[in-house]
């Protein structure tokens, strides 16, 4: 028969009574339950010969089990059934019996204790725990801040030192981000130091719409070490208590030892229950201690120490926006060299207003300083994308164009354009900057925003209303304003008046010409669609009741008009005259082509055709839909024309492709192919309308 391992009965002398908490059924068994469920994946673990994951799912039972805070004489009734746990594998807990480590080297024991961080003598349950979670939860992810560690450690170490700090404090980055200089929790905290931005306000780290130091770990470090030193002075030098108010928060350790009777040892604290200390704050100073032993002796517990290269770095003062970008391609150095060294910097340049720090390798500081007084810098605007918004408006806002726009912001695609994303706008600063923020474009005021505006103070300046702003800028009601936005002043002005005769040959967006209708596309955008076909801008975005706010779809029907190029167009076989017959329908309210087509005595087949639409087809209130005021003569003549040219427009199905749809109309493929412009296989959706001839 195997071996049989049981708990031994825990003296409840040890623990005073008033510290026990009262004693739950239900939740010794959960805890049971987890606990055998973690013990049956050992066993099929162990049966598999995966000793690695039998092991892991071990040590998870026995951190059920020893960090459950149970009342100890529940602990000691209940032993028997812990016994049958532990015991219904003899092979398991002789594996386990050979990878835990039995005791600690002598070294160990030394580093601890020579440490001002009280280690506990001998090490409790709770480092070792921590110890075997780390071997076994997350092994990877702590290699690798490990491996990290050597590139920052050097400066820590020596910052550390001169503020006489413990050297073991240091692995407190190894505990909050794997020293990871940019990375944020689910709470908000952000930096290798893991700083609230409040916190690092109170330790000179600034945070804006441009710079976050918090992830600049060279301020961060000197700003915990400030924040440690507090924490160690409020707490009485106590250490562990420190510690836990840098993870808790000063307030809410103070909280715990006033609950517990002025009770100052963090071990008791702990196994408390009226302290009230959270299970994250619990395991964090253990946690600090166990990444310590190991980091010291990594060899012993299963990791390797690969050294990597100290970041050593210059650092010189930069005064206006520049793209790192460009710095690092005017250099000839690899992408990313120097926008690694500065995680602070958000969005990849410097900041447009005033001077910043710039990090940069070593050796290099006259290349960087020629090359930037070589280079114009960016505009000091930054333009904050709101709904509606397209690539080809903000360019047109800023007159710049949409390829400068896009490349600059490193965007592949206008899609991807994100609300709330920040743009840098590019083109040098000129000398206008420091005068009026007025400018014109298109014939409307533009004001650019400044340093202490607010939509009450511009609105006041241009005599206009708070209201007329957010509406002209397509603002929500909360949406802040940002030094650099440029916004509307004034309303679109309406065109000069004109005798009605002249009317229809001054207006240039009137339709003149065959009609075509167009798919919009994947990475398509007015700018791009008007050039690509010979159109301008003005008429498409006209023809289709656009603005250069206006965002399109991949799947929208563009309407045009003698375009030059038609290749991705679609001829539509049944349109309405140009003559002075046609005429076009504001969709209105409850309005659908159905009940617009009877208005006008015309066939809901018709309308749908004339304006690039489908049975599916959607139309919202505003829509201008173009209809004929002699419906069935119009109609008549539509479908007789399309007899003459012998063209055809079909409506593509569900499950249809350019193969079934050649046989159908009995047509030759590539016939199909050259009539719409395919120069590759094309992906066919629903609703899309294929030009076919018969002739």
């Amino acid at each position: 028969m195997g071996d049989i391992y049981q708990f031994d009965p825990i003296p409840v002398a040890e623990i005073g009574a008033q510290d026990l908490k009262p004693v739950a059924v239900k939740n010794v068994s959960e805890l049971l339950e987890s606990a055998q469920r973690a013990f049956q994946a050992a066993n099929e673990a162990q049966e598999r010969g995966d000793k690695e994951a039998a092991y892991t799912q071990y040590s998870l039972m026995m951190e059920l089990l020893l960090e459950s805070d149970l009342d100890p004489t529940v602990f000691y009734n209940l032993r028997s059934e812990f016994g049958s746990i532990l015991t219904s594998s003899t092979k398991m807990a002789k594996t386990y019996e050979r990878i835990r480590p039995k005791e600690w080297s002598s070294e160990v024991v030394e580093m601890a204790f020579k440490s001002e961080l009280d280690y506990p003598n001998p090490l409790n349950d709770r480092v070792l725990a921590e110890i075997r979670y780390i071997q076994t939860a997350y092994p990877k992810g702590f290699q690798y801040g490990l491996d990290r560690s050597s590139k920052y450690l050097p400066f820590i170490r020596e910052e550390f030192r001169k503020a006489g700090l413990p050297e073991d404090l240091v692995w407190l980055a190894m505990v909050e981000s794997q020293f990871t200089p940019r990375i944020n929790s689910h709470a908000g905290a952000g930096g290798m130091w893991q700083f609230m931005k409040s916190t690092g306000r109170r330790y000179g780290l600034k945070s804006d719409q441009y710079v976050d130091d918090r992830y600049d770990w060279r301020k961060s470090t000197k700003a915990s070490i400030q924040y440690m030193t507090e924490l160690y002075d409020m707490f009485d030098r106590n250490w562990p208590l420190a510690v836990s108010g840098y993870n808790m928060g000063e307030a809410g350790v103070e909280r715990a030892i006033a609950r517990s009777g002025g009770e100052r040892d963090l071990w008791k604290l702990m196994d408390s229950p009226r302290a009230r200390i959270p299970r994250e704050t619990k395991k964090f100073y253990p946690k600090l201690l166990a990444s310590a032993i190991i980091a010291n002796n990594p060899e012993k517990y299963g990791f390797t120490l690969n050294i990597q290269p100290e970041e050593i770095v210059d650092t010189m003062e930069v005064s206006g926006a520049y793209l790192i970008r460009d710095i690092e391609r005017s250099l000839s150095l690899p992408a990313k060299t120097i926008q690694q060294l500065n995680p602070h910097l958000l969005y990849g340049y410097t900041p447009p207003n005033g001077t910043s720090t710039l990090y940069i390798p070593k050796g290099y500081r006259t290349q960087v300083a020629k090359a930037v007084s070589a280079m114009p810098q960016l505009r000091p605007d930054t333009h904050v994308v709101r709904r509606g918004e397209t690539i080809s408006g903000i360019a047109g806002l800023y007159k710049v164009s949409s390829r400068d726009l896009l490349q600059t912001n490193n965007i592949r695609s206008p899609r991807s354009l994100q609300i709330g994303q920040r743009l840098v706008v590019p083109g040098q600063v000129s000398s206008g900057n420091t005068g009026t923020a007025l400018a014109s474009v298109e014939g409307r005021s533009v004001y650019t925003v400044r340093n202490g505006d607010s939509l009450s103070r511009i609105a006041s300046r241009n005599r206009v209303t708070v209201r007329q702003l957010q509406q002209w800028n397509s603002l929500g009601s909360k949406t802040r304003i940002h030094v650099g936005d440029r916004l509307y002043v004034a309303a679109v002005p309406k065109p000069a008046s004109t005798p009605r005769s002249q009317q229809t040959a001054t207006v240039a967006s009137a339709p003149s010409g065959p009609l075509t209708i167009y798919t919009v596309r994947n990475g398509d955008y007015p700018e791009k669609i008007a050039n690509t076909h010979g159109v301008k801008l003005n008429n498409l975005l006209a023809w289709n009741d656009l603005t250069m706010r206006s965002t399109i779809r991949v799947g929208d029907k563009l309407k045009m008009y003698n375009a030059q190029s038609t290749k991705k167009a679609t001829l539509v076989k049944a349109s309405p005259s140009t003559s002075s017959t046609a005429t076009t329908h504001t969709v209105r309210r409850g309005e659908n082509p159905s009940t617009i087509a009877k208005k006008y005595r015309i066939r809901t087949r018709d309308l749908l055709k004339w304006n690039g639409l489908t049975s599916k087809s959607i139309v919202h209130i505003g829509d201008k839909l173009y209809v004929s005021s002699s419906a069935g003569k119009q109609s008549k003549l539509t479908v007789a024309a399309a007899t003459e040219t012998k063209s055809t427009v079909h409506v593509v199905r569900s499950g249809e492709n350019p193969s079934t749809i050649a046989k159908k109309y009995r047509v030759n493929l590539k016939d199909l192919y050259t009539w719409n412009g395919w120069s590759s296989d094309p992906v066919l959706q629903i609703g899309d309308q294929i030009q076919l001839r018969t002739d």
